[in-house]
C-alpha cells in the first residue's frame, strides 16, 4: 500500500510510526505552487 503526503506536511511523523518507508519523491504542482510530495510504503500481510 502507498500514501502519498506533502513533504512539509507536520503530521507525517505518524506515517513513519506505523512503519511506512518513504519510497519515493516528487513534485505536485497546485496552480503556482511547486509542492515536494512523498510515498510511504507498507507491506500488507495476507
Amino acid at each position: 500500500m502507498h500514501i502519498w503526503a506533502l513533504k512539509d506536511n507536520p503530521n507525517k511523523s505518524f506515517y513513519e510510526k506505523i512503519g511506512g518507508n518513504i519510497v519515493a519523491r516528487k513534485y505536485l504542482e497546485i496552480g503556482s505552487q511547486s509542492l515536494e510530495t512523498e510515498c510511504f510504503e507498507y507491506k500488507l500481510k495476507g
